[in-house]
């Protein structure tokens, strides 16, 4: 989040639960059979257990998940097992108490992991660590991750910092590459490619003989658009073709204008050609993005 947060929502701006399972229901009938919960932070949304059984009652969706910063995890983990939610990536990006507090802006790290814990055990699994890798802040910590993934059977992802909008820590100055993370872990543990559950730009090894299993997201590199199949549906109703591009269609606008399915399908359809084919974080040093993923969505 940026520093000075961000200006609330009235009530009447957010999409209901009720237009969300009617833009998901579009989605499904034209093949997407994957679906994410994510935020900002999706817990803080009243009831959000509702919201997860309307989508989970979908018979075409494969796969639904949530992101969360897990605060809120050791609470809701049981409601959300019992609501149809499938697993879980959970943000993490550091394992040092006081570290993660700073990044947080007062975040306590040790209700984040009795959250992974209780997530675990009601079959919220395999859980997915987002870590973004960033200089000067958490690049030493790499192979307590895969400590942590091994003594837990998680799956850790190492992500890139991508330059979006200065938040303190998103930026260039704070970039560590994917092939730096690869050499520093494979110093200790070989990496052997592997596969897991869900869809997505991620590449997958199991470290050594160890339990877990890592993954590297490499959004400042030509393969991360290559393989690209997400967009993102804000909580106003906009549908985000690309993280780096403003370009969006207003479905919520759609929506309360009364637009029938048939149209309301057909407007994604062509919304989705439109499509970037790549981002532009390589193409000035100096680029930074203005979108703020607390808004866009993770």
């Amino acid at each position: 989040m940026p520093n000075e947060g961000v200006a609330p929502s009235a009530r009447q701006e957010l999409l209901s639960y009720e237009e969300i399972r009617r833009i998901v229901g579009c989605f499904v009938r034209l093949g997407v059979s994957h679906v994410r919960l994510t935020g900002g932070e999706p817990l803080v949304r009243k009831d959000l257990a509702r919201l997860i059984s309307m989508l989970a009652n979908l018979p075409e969706i494969q796969d639904l998940s949530m992101t969360t910063n897990g605060l809120l995890l050791k609470q809701y983990a049981p409601h959300l097992a019992a609501s149809g939610l499938k697993r879980l990536n959970v943000s993490l990006d550091s394992l040092d108490p006081k570290r993660f507090e700073t990044i947080t802006r007062g975040g306590k790290l040790k209700e984040v992991i009795a959250g992974i814990d209780r997530a675990n055990e009601v079959g919220l699994n395999p859980i997915k660590l987002n870590v973004v890798v960033m200089q000067g802040c958490n690049e030493d910590e790499l192979l307590e991750f895969v400590k942590f993934a091994d003594s837990r059977k998680l799956i850790v992802r190492f992500i890139e910092c991508m330059p979006m909008a200065d938040v303190g820590f998103s930026n260039r100055d704070r970039f560590v590459s994917t092939e730096k993370v690869k050499r520093t872990i494979e110093a200790v543990y070989p990496l052997e490619p592997a596969t897991v559950p869900g869809s997505g730009p991620a590449v997958y090894y199991r470290a050594g003989s160890t339990d877990a299993i890592l993954g590297f997201i490499s959004p400042l590199t030509p393969q991360f658009c290559e393989v690209c199949n997400r967009v993102r549906l804000t909580a106003l109703g906009r549908l985000r073709l690309c993280l780096d591009h403003e370009d969006h269609l207003d479905l919520r606008e759609l929506l309360r204008a009364g637009i029938s399915d048939e149209k309301l399908e057909s407007e994604i359809i062509s919304a989705i050609l439109r499509k970037p084919e790549r981002n532009r974080f390589l193409d000035h040093p100096q680029y930074i993005s203005l979108g703020v993923m607390s808004a866009i969505g993770g």
